[in-house]
């Protein structure tokens, strides 16, 4: 008894089919994985963009506790970071009270936000019955694209700036 071998004309196929599997299969883990970093690196930016916000609002809210000297005087114009000189105890006045929380919310900035900075200007507004009142823009930047550098002016993606009305 003679076995015979007959070859058909498939052969080979299976394999061609198994490369193209491989194939698409690490084309897809190579999409998946630019989807990973770059969900990564949106949440990143979303970490520090809520930091700053938060770290925003803690600036007016030292400006409201410190009302009769942001209102009435210059103690919270043009402050900008770092800087401030920190009061050991109590602060003697309002504008003392207003360095110290420079100095503390400079420190803040530094800790939470790559190359963090912040700036406070006052300004003067009339409002639409002719009264006026005083106005703190509050911004935060800081390298959001890790170029080395905080941007100076306040783009979107690295800086938030807050307005508070006295």
């Amino acid at each position: 008894m003679k076995k015979s071998i007959t070859l058909s004309k498939n052969n080979g196929f299976v394999m061609i089919e198994v490369l193209v599997t491989a194939l698409l299969i690490t084309i897809g883990l190579v999409g998946f994985g630019g989807l990973m970093a770059h969900n990564f690196r949106a949440g990143h930016s979303s970490l520090l963009s809520t930091r700053a916000t938060t770290l925003a609002e803690s600036m007016a809210e030292r400006i409201k506790a410190n009302y009769t000297a942001a209102r009435e005087g210059t103690a919270y114009d043009n402050l900008v970071t770092p800087g401030g000189k920190e009061c050991s105890g109590i602060c003697a006045d309002g504008a003392a009270q207003a360095q110290d929380d420079l100095y503390k919310w400079s420190a803040m900035l530094g800790s939470e936000l790559p190359l963090g900075k912040g700036k406070v200007e006052a300004q003067v507004k009339t409002l639409g019955s002719g009264v006026e009142t005083k106005v703190f823009v509050i911004s935060v930047l800081w390298d959001a694209d890790k170029a080395g550098t905080t941007p100076t002016r306040c783009e979107p993606s690295q800086c938030v700036s807050l307005t508070v009305r006295m």
